[in-house]
C-alpha cells in the first residue's frame, strides 16, 4: 500500500514539476551555441518522455506504472562541417528504494533492435525541505473572568491589580518542517550515424532502459519524432543571435 501511495505522489509531483519546468525550459526547442575556443557549434535540445509500462498490482489486477524521464540531447558540428554523433543524457527523480538504472539497454529503430551501453552513470539521494508557518489568533473574554474572580473571592476581598480589566487576544505561531528524500539517477548513451539516418527516414524509434530488471520503454510519438528530426537536421546557419 505504501508503494502505491508513493507512486501516486510521484505521478502528481511529476505533473507539477513538468509545469514548473515548462516555464524554464522549452521542450523540443533547438538551441545552437557557438564555441569560440573550439571553433565549433553545439546543438542542444531537451525532451521529456513517459514510460507507461503494464504490470500486475498487489491484487493481481493489470495496471500501469508511469515514469517521467528527462532527456538532454547534444551534438557538435566542427568548422569543416564534421558532425560528432548525438549524445543523449537522461535523468530521473524517484523514490530512495528504486533500483539502479542498468548499464545496458536497447534501441529499437523500425524493426531493428540494437544493444545500448549506458555510460557516466550516477545515483544520489537528495533531501528537500520546506517550512510552513501558521498563525492563529484567539479572543479571550476577560469580562467573564473578572466576574468569576469577584464571585469566588475569599473573605469578600478582590485584588483588582491581579484581574484583567479589558478583553484581549492570544496569538500563536506554529512552524513545521517537511522533508522529502528522492533518488536522482542519470546516465548517457550515443546514437550511431546509421541510427540517426534511420530516424531521419521516418522509422519508429524507441529507447529501452531497465530499472533493475524492470523494463522502461520510451517511444517517440509524432510530436517528439518531429522534434528529433529537426534536431538532427539543425545546422549552424540556424544559429540564434
Amino acid at each position: 500500500m505504501f508503494r502505491i501511495l508513493s507512486l501516486v505522489w510521484l505521478f502528481v509531483f511529476a505533473l507539477f514539476f513538468e509545469g514548473c519546468l515548462s516555464l524554464v525550459f522549452r521542450f523540443g526547442h533547438i538551441n545552437i551555441i557557438k564555441d569560440n575556443f573550439k571553433n565549433t557549434h553545439i546543438i542542444k535540445m531537451k525532451l521529456m518522455l513517459l514510460s507507461d509500462e503494464p504490470y500486475l498490482d498487489y491484487f493481481g489486477a493489470p495496471t500501469y506504472l508511469k515514469y517521467y524521464f528527462y532527456f538532454d540531447l547534444t551534438r557538435e558540428i566542427g568548422p569543416d562541417n564534421k558532425v560528432i554523433p548525438t549524445s543523449i543524457r537522461f535523468s530521473y527523480h524517484g523514490e530512495p528504494g528504486d533500483a539502479p538504472i542498468a548499464k545496458t539497454g536497447f534501441l529499437k529503430i523500425g524493426e531493428k533492435i540494437s544493444p545500448l551501453v549506458i555510460g557516466n552513470s550516477d545515483s544520489q539521494l537528495v533531501t528537500n525541505s520546506s517550512v510552513t508557518t501558521t498563525t492563529s489568533t484567539n479572543s479571550s473574554n476577560t469580562g467573564s473572568a473578572n466576574a468569576n474572580a469577584i464571585m469566588n473571592a475569599k473573605g469578600g476581598f478582590v485584588d483588582f491589580t491581579k484581574v484583567q480589566q479589558s478583553g484581549g487576544t492570544n496569538t500563536q505561531t506554529r512552524t513545521s518542517v517537511h522533508t522529502h528524500t528522492s533518488k536522482e539517477q542519470s546516465g548517457m548513451f550515443l546514437l550511431k550515424r546509421e541510427d540517426e539516418q534511420a530516424i531521419l527516414e521516418g522509422k519508429p524509434f524507441s529507447i529501452r532502459l531497465y530499472m533493475g530488471s524492470y523494463p522502461l520503454t520510451f517511444s517517440f510519438g509524432e510530436e517528439n519524432s518531429k522534434h528529433l528530426k529537426n534536431f538532427l537536421l539543425a545546422r549552424p546557419e540556424a544559429e540564434k543571435k
